[in-house]
């Protein structure tokens, strides 16, 4: 047993970083799920009842290289795929925040008329796109990471439950999944 061991180390050592095995990371510190901000430029009073949201998912096409051996090797394609951005929020009192939401899905299409449609430039700030930002804080409350979500807009807006058999004053709680183009990653 003890040589197989000594063995195995050995062979770490020559494949791995020594300074990263002997002494560890440098920050051993975990990430933990409620350091973030979460906003949308153009809905601002979502922003303080936001109680999830996530970093969605990046996916990389992969294409079958073309070979005459019996398994061909998979180089990567350039086709990204990512996944949905959900949101979850309490409702305020006055459901101005999921209005913001309603009110902004409704000017995106006909739901009456096409009087109302808003405007596709993406350098409009009040049009059907927005930006959307998701700050990943530290243990201190401090930025350290900012995913900015390109050219967002609301995709679906969830139900909203009201309960007369509830015997406690709860709050409401909803959810929304936004549609974008891509997202970037920037250290703040």
């Amino acid at each position: 047993m003890l040589p197989s061991f000594s063995l195995s180390i050995h062979n770490c050592m020559a494949s791995c970083n020594t300074n990263t095995v002997i002494n560890g990371p440098t920050d051993p510190n975990f990430l933990a799920s409620n350091y973030y901000f979460f906003s949308v430029t153009r809905i601002p009073n979502l922003t303080y009842s936001v109680q999830s949201a996530n970093l969605p998912s990046i996916g990389m096409g992969v294409i079958n290289q073309p070979s005459n051996l019996g398994l061909p090797p998979k180089i990567p394609a350039t086709n990204y795929s990512f996944g949905e951005l959900e949101v979850s929020f309490l409702v305020n009192a006055q459901m101005t925040n999921w209005l913001e939401i309603y009110n902004w899905m409704k000017g995106i299409g006909n739901l009456k008329d096409d009087t109302t449609n808003l405007n596709y430039d993406p350098a409009s700030t009040s049009g059907v796109f927005s930006d959307g930002t998701l700050l990943v804080t530290n243990s201190a409350y401090k930025p350290i990471l900012q995913a900015t979500f390109k050219y967002l807009f609301p995709k679906s807006l969830g139900d909203i439950n009201f309960n007369t058999q509830t015997t406690t004053n709860e709050p409401v709680k909803c959810s929304v999944t936004f549609a974008y183009s891509y997202y970037e990653i920037l250290p703040v």
